[in-house]
């Protein structure tokens, strides 16, 4: 069996992360964890501002960590300067608040398929390592 995906939800508005828990359910393979949890593989984050600044600066030991953790946002509106600048940051996957469930529930398609390749190549060297 395999491991259940960690995620930190790190979204206030009600409804907004009523749908991200409606999606995450739907996959099974997800797992909501606290925000304190320092090694989840998927972030998402709202923020309640069009200026992204301090919350990418929060957001830095996730963006730059090396094991693959990947970030989503979630913001009121994203003009063209807020998406290049989450996009130069690395965030992954940007919505607006007001987004369709079907834009959710593939990108967390999209984050699995990534994830399960990622996972994927680790075995594979491995699996050559031990060779």
């Amino acid at each position: 069996m395999q491991e259940k995906i960690s995620v930190v939800l790190d979204v206030s508005e009600p409804g907004v992360r009523s749908v991200f828990e409606r999606c995450l359910a739907e996959l099974s393979d997800f797992e909501v964890l606290g925000a304190a949890t320092d090694v989840p593989e998927l972030v998402v984050r709202q923020t309640a501002s069009e200026d992204i600044a301090l919350v990418l600066d929060d957001l830095r030991p996730h963006l730059d960590a090396a094991r693959g953790v990947e970030v989503f946002l979630v913001a009121p509106r994203l003009s063209t300067d807020t998406l290049m600048q989450a996009m130069r940051s690395g965030v992954r996957e940007f919505f607006q608040a007001d987004s369709p469930e079907d834009d959710i529930r593939l990108a967390l398609w999209r984050f699995k398929e990534r994830r399960d390749k990622r996972v994927a190549e680790r075995q594979g060297q491995v699996g050559a390592a031990g060779k």
